[in-house]
């Protein structure tokens, strides 16, 4: 004896009423909270102003900053006598790693 079509709408139209019940009790988040790894640089040149800070350090600061692997974004700012760089990395990228060759441009520069 077979199963009858019958019961097996009825029982497809209690599995999904039962799912629709549950629902309201799932867990969604329409915007996540994920914070992806940073690195900021600061300096200070008092008695500079800032378009002098922007000539002179910021913007080589980027330009060589930005050949680290892994960069998603650069924001930098200069003030009268101050100024820094932030380097927002790929959610993948090794932090430790950025760290110690962003140290190592900076030396250089």
């Amino acid at each position: 004896m077979g199963v009858s079509s019958f019961t097996i709408i009825v029982t497809f139209l209690c599995v999904a009423l039962a799912g629709l019940a549950f629902i309201p009790l799932l867990p969604i988040k329409l915007s996540p909270l994920r914070t992806l790894p940073r690195l900021t640089l600061s300096y200070s040149m008092p008695g500079n102003s800032a378009r002098v800070i922007e000539m002179e350090v910021t913007s080589r600061l980027e330009s060589m900053l930005a050949r680290i692997k892994g960069i998603k974004e650069i924001n930098s700012t200069s003030g009268n006598g101050w100024g820094y760089v932030t380097l927002e990395l790929d959610k993948h990228t090794n932090i430790d790693a950025a760290r110690f060759e962003a140290s190592t441009i900076v030396r250089q520069t």
